[in-house]
C-alpha cells in the first residue's frame, strides 16, 4: 500500500482527511475492503467487550469519587471516547 500511496500522491501533498480516507476505503487493500473482511470487529476491543467486570470497576471507582466528594446532589461525570 505504501507504493501505491506513493505513486497516487507523488506530485502534491495531500491532507488527513485524504490520507485516511484512502487507508480505509481503498477497494483493494483499504481496511474496510473486502480482503480484510475478517477482521471487522475483532482487531480493536474495548475493555467492556473483553471483561464485564471492567464496568462494575468503573462504577466502583466513581462511586469512590462521589462519596470522597461528601456526596453531592449533583455530579457530573464525563466520559471522552477514544475515538
Amino acid at each position: 500500500m505504501q507504493n501505491k500511496l506513493h505513486h497516487k500522491f507523488h506530485t502534491k501533498l495531500i491532507s488527513y482527511d485524504q490520507f485516511m480516507e484512502y487507508k480505509l476505503y481503498d477497494l483493494i487493500e483499504g481496511y474496510y475492503s473486502k480482503k480484510n473482511q475478517e477482521l471487522w470487529g475483532t482487531d480493536y476491543m474495548t475493555s467492556p467487550i473483553v471483561h464485564p467486570a471492567f464496568g462494575l470497576l468503573i462504577a466502583k471507582y466513581v462511586y469512590a469519587v462521589w462519596i470522597s466528594m461528601n456526596s453531592p446532589n449533583t455530579f457530573s461525570l464525563i466520559e471522552i471516547g477514544g475515538g
